[in-house]
């Protein structure tokens, strides 16, 4: 057993929240340490966690590695796994939170090139000033990140019903994204950890207005599970995977399809296929090998020609969910 003084809960509390735990979990794991094996109701007591909220907390120490479960006598009892084997994967799952926080920064940064004049400043959000219901739209990376980012706002502030709330994904254990949305602005920021966070801020009613129609005609990929299935086993290679407002393809200035409303594509070292409901085979399919001009177009769009094996000139014109010009040199780069 570990002797701790609860004088030094507070700052021993703070420096693991920071290190992956939200603060309650991280009062309970510390109790544990004290402890040793002890049931739900003992640890409530000594981390000053209330009794309704203790086992939901295990339950997530548990789902997170840093406390096992154990039965004595008929009765729940919980210990702390070692700090040596709980902090070095705290560290990994960080590193891959940097990691993606890198590869969506870089993604905003692609996007700042798409606004042009619209307004993107950086700035510094005073949680307990922030009115959710200002915000039509509160989309997280994860439910965690949203549940933590909730818990830290004035209760007054907090989502109504007026806010209508996704997550990408339903996981209680990683950190992430959470952007909101109105009429005339979006916000985008990690998992705030404390009274502020820094946010990036993109005063544009034009791109507001685009990821709300996106948000209501569908905002998870639509595409069909055996073709899921084959990028988990690897048989089909995803280089990239996207959605697209509109599609527009034609071939010697003939239409050949038309598609207003979201649709799924892939990119794979071979051909862009696209995918949407009802249709078993991919339409259109257009292989890498053909295309021999790629260019941006207004309105975050991209336009992609290619030259067929019969000398036709066919054009690809679609309009993304995300910035297109990672799409264009991703495309030039696997067609030269």
């Amino acid at each position: 057993m570990i002797e701790l003084s609860k004088s030094a809960f507070p700052e021993l509390i703070e420096s693991i929240g920071l290190a992956g735990f939200t603060k309650l979990q991280a009062a309970a794991y510390i109790a544990l340490l004290k402890m040793g094996e002890e049931t739900g109701s003992a640890v409530a007591k000594e981390s000053e966690i209330n009794r309704s909220k203790i086992y939901d907390i295990l339950e997530q120490l548990e789902e997170l590695s840093a406390v096992e479960k154990v039965s004595r006598e008929g009765k729940i009892r919980y210990r702390a796994v070692s700090p040596d084997i709980v902090l070095p994967k705290i560290l990994q799952d960080f590193s891959k939170e940097i990691n993606n926080s890198i590869r969506s920064l870089k993604s905003i940064a692609n996007i700042r090139e798409e606004i042009g004049e619209d307004n993107i400043t950086l700035t510094k959000l005073f949680l307990k000033d922030l009115d959710l219901k200002g915000y039509q739209y509160l989309i997280s990376s994860s439910e965690r990140a949203r549940v933590e980012f909730v818990d830290l706002l004035d209760k007054n502030n907090q989502p109504d019903q007026s806010v209508k709330i996704l997550n990408i994904n339903d996981t209680k254990l990683s950190r992430g994204a959470i952007m909101l949305v109105n009429d005339h602005e979006i916000l985008l920021f990690g998992t705030p950890i404390g009274k502020s966070v820094d946010a990036l801020r993109i005063g544009s009613p034009n791109l507001a207005l685009f990821y709300k129609g996106i948000i209501e005609n569908g905002w998870l990929n639509d595409l069909p599970p055996s073709i899921l299935r084959q990028i988990e086993n690897g048989v089909e290679n995803a280089v990239y995977i996207g959605k697209s407002l509109n599609m527009k393809y034609s071939i010697g200035g003939r239409e050949i399809s038309t598609h207003k409303r979201p649709i799924s594509f892939i990119v794979t070292d071979e051909v862009i296929s696209f995918y949407y409901e009802g249709l078993s085979d991919p339409d259109p399919r257009i292989p890498i090998q053909f295309i021999n001009r790629v260019t941006l177009e207004p309105d975050n769009a991209i336009l992609i020609q290619s030259k067929l094996q019969n000398g036709s000139i066919a054009e690809l014109w679609i309009k993304m969910v995300e910035s297109p010009l990672y799409l264009k040199n991703l495309l030039i780069t696997l067609s030269t």
